[in-house]
């Protein structure tokens, strides 16, 4: 179905969106059963592996994209919890708003905005793969190939829509985060728990080093009293990046 602009299809009574142009074929459809009965099981085990999101929570997903997890998000936290759902790409963050406006999620709200360490514009790559799109920082995409973004902290953000605690962060911005945490300093003590994506494994398949990120978080999280929990035997090497905080300040050791 076209809704607003963006082609979506419904399954298991969840609206998921596909993308602004109709891309369908018949071989991609039955894909979809299986897309939507993974979607809840993948999101429980990238996010959830060490706190569970309860009744009542602020959960912030900085890199939302097109909010393939806030369904489960919302449900989590239930009418009394909040999600703050945060994208830099212009097509994505569409591709979310409708997601959010179709499945009636009443306790999420959606900004368009890069989250760095300093307000400013900047460019984000324009890939066909929306879910690799990046901030370029290193320069290298053309001109044609990106779209000026406005870049704010997370402060900044949580002052805008007034979360004065977060239960769970959950970041997953393709490199960025190194920058992302330089700007959130003073909000640190009042996020209980963070799932923050690293991208080491795209600079070792050859994508730049910039993405190569996890040493950077981990000490930032250790130096600011967080225990960090990370995967290793993971067989996945983008789970095995994923750095998993617990604020001590907020649970005992």
């Amino acid at each position: 179905m076209l809704y607003d602009g963006v082609w979506m299809h419904r399954v298991n009574g969840i609206y998921w969106a596909d993308a602004p142009n109709f891309a369908y074929h018949r071989l991609i459809t039955p894909k979809w059963m299986r897309y939507a009965d993974g979607q809840e099981q993948w999101g429980r085990d990238f996010w959830f592996h060490v706190y569970e999101p309860q009744q009542g929570d602020i959960i912030v997903d900085i890199g939302a994209g097109a909010g393939t997890d806030l369904p489960l998000f919302s449900r989590q936290v239930g009418p009394d919890g909040r999600v703050i759902a945060i994208e830099a790409h212009p097509t994505t963050f569409e591709m979310m708003e409708r997601t959010v406006d179709r499945n009636q999620l009443a306790n999420v709200r959606c900004f368009h905005k890069a989250i760095v360490d300093r307000p400013g514009t900047l460019a984000i790559t324009d890939d066909e793969r929306h879910i690799s799109n990046a901030i370029d920082f290193a320069g290298q995409a053309s001109s044609s190939s990106t779209f000026n973004v406005e870049g704010c902290t997370l402060e900044t953000v949580c002052a805008e829509a007034a979360v004065d605690r977060i239960d769970l962060l959950k970041m997953n911005i393709e490199g960025a985060e190194q920058y992302a945490i330089l700007g959130m300093s003073e909000m640190l003590e009042r996020i209980r728990n963070v799932c923050i994506c690293c991208h080491d494994f795209r600079a070792e398949r050859g994508d730049g080093a910039h993405f190569r990120t996890r040493k950077v978080v981990t000490e930032y999280l250790c130096d600011h009293g967080f225990k960090v929990t990370t995967r290793d035997d993971d067989a996945r090497p983008f789970v095995r990046d994923h750095i998993h905080g617990v604020n001590l300040r907020w649970s005992p050791q």
